[in-house]
């Protein structure tokens, strides 16, 4: 991944976050191999995929993600 590259994938994982209203991603299961995009930063490479949760504190809820790549949990943390 180049500058700019990285600098869309940053863009795209903070518009996630202000869609979503969560100010965390935390895992809450073992990766898995899939071939579904990530639900955060969108990725349509196979790979890992992990269930994940955030909590938005508008709502005061624990929103699920089934599909968060391994890249956005590392971002994220």
């Amino acid at each position: 991944m180049n500058y700019k590259e990285y600098c869309e994938y940053q863009k795209r994982v903070e518009e996630f976050f202000q869609q979503q209203g969560i100010s965390n991603l935390s895992p809450v299961s073992e990766n898995e191999f899939s071939t579904l995009p990530c639900d955060c930063c969108g990725t349509t490479l196979a790979g890992q995929r992990i269930e994940a949760n955030g909590y938005n504190p508008k709502t005061k809820e624990i929103q699920t993600y089934d599909n968060i790549c391994c890249d956005c949990i590392y971002y994220a943390e």
